[in-house]
């Protein structure tokens, strides 16, 4: 009886003894299992960023991107914005503290991008964690040094152009551009309702940028440029038809959808300032120098400011740097 009061004693103690160590051995994870758990985030990280960011999938060559434009309605921005703070919960959810150091330190690197596209919410950055040379800011989309009228002929210039296929894609972005142009005229008209305009030096050549895009002459226009000179491979029947949708595409839509953007830009960044300094129409801008209307009463004369481009030429040259560039007829120095 004693000996088996004994074993039942023993028993029931092991049972305790071992019970927490099997739950331990549950929850806890090998290093090999933590990174793996870590680099399946960022494949998917990856992956659902590259489909909220076509654009930018085209650049990096993530395939099934090709035929659309990032979603910049309120929906697809709140979309963005959701995904940002899940993505960065997730990450969060991995522990650190059992990676390997080099993945500690990719995981310290994510989490900072994460982060700080995070914190550029309350300032109208856009939720993209993956840094772009100039940064898009919703409540102020477009500015001399990038938006979509530098954006989208990018765009099309880095697709892929070797099989009809691509080509059809090239044309789906086409036609898909006038919502897009809407997406960001609905940007623009959001950030003047909060207050936000760029610099008036940072407008100073956008309405030409916008203008330069459409031409007269649509073979000019840097958004067919994809469709001048088509492979050889491609059958002439079929390059014909390619072209002749393209120039449709170009007449009937994404002309009208950048001279509807035109007006806008002219008439909203740029009020207040009397309209014999905007042209009617972004034609009638390529015809003639035209001050940027934002910029009219900013100006100095054409006679200051050729001799004070001719100052900043001569300092720039004297020092033996600096880019030459052209802007409404008056050629000058980047200092």
């Amino acid at each position: 009886m004693i000996r088996t009061l004994l074993m039942l004693a023993f028993s029931a103690g092991s049972a305790l003894f071992v019970m927490p160590l099997l739950a331990f051995a549950q929850t806890s994870s090998s290093p090999v299992e933590v990174t793996g758990k870590f680099r399946e985030y960022l494949d998917e990280d990856w992956k659902r960023w590259m489909q909220e960011y076509p654009e930018a999938a085209t650049s990096a060559g993530f395939p099934g991107q090709n035929r659309r434009w990032s979603d910049v309605s309120r929906e697809g921005i709140e979309a963005k914005i959701h995904h940002l703070h899940e993505s960065l919960a997730k990450l969060k959810s991995i522990s650190r503290d059992e990676l390997p150091a080099g993945e500690q330190l990719n995981y310290d690197l994510y989490r900072e991008l994460l982060e700080t596209a995070e914190e550029g919410l309350q300032y109208g950055d856009d939720p993209m964690p993956f840094r772009h040379v100039v940064p898009f800011n919703m409540w102020m989309p477009m500015t001399q040094m990038g938006g979509i009228q530098q954006g989208i002929p990018s765009t099309l210039a880095t697709m892929p152009h070797q099989t009809v296929a691509d080509y059809e894609d090239i044309l789906a972005r086409l036609e898909a551009v006038p919502k897009n142009v809407e997406q960001n005229i609905t940007l623009l008209q959001e950030g003047l309702r909060k207050g936000y305009t760029p610099p008036k030096l940072m407008l100073r050549d956008l309405p030409k940028q916008i203008a330069d895009l459409i031409p007269d002459d649509a073979w000019k226009s840097a958004l067919l440029a994809p469709f001048v000179d088509l492979p050889v491979g491609i059958p002439d029947r079929r390059r014909k038809s390619l072209r002749d949708r393209a120039s449709k595409l170009y007449v009937g839509l994404v002309a009208p959808a950048f001279q509807k953007l035109y007006d806008y830009v002219c008439a909203n960044l740029c009020a207040g300032v009397p309209r014999i300094h905007c042209r009617d129409s972004a034609a009638q801008w390529r015809r003639g120098v035209c001050v940027p209307c934002a910029l009219a009463n900013d100006y100095e004369s054409d006679a200051t400011a050729d001799s004070r481009n001719r100052s900043l030429r001569s300092e720039a040259n004297s020092r033996g740097n600096g880019q030459s560039h052209r802007f409404d007829g008056i050629q000058g120095q980047l200092p």
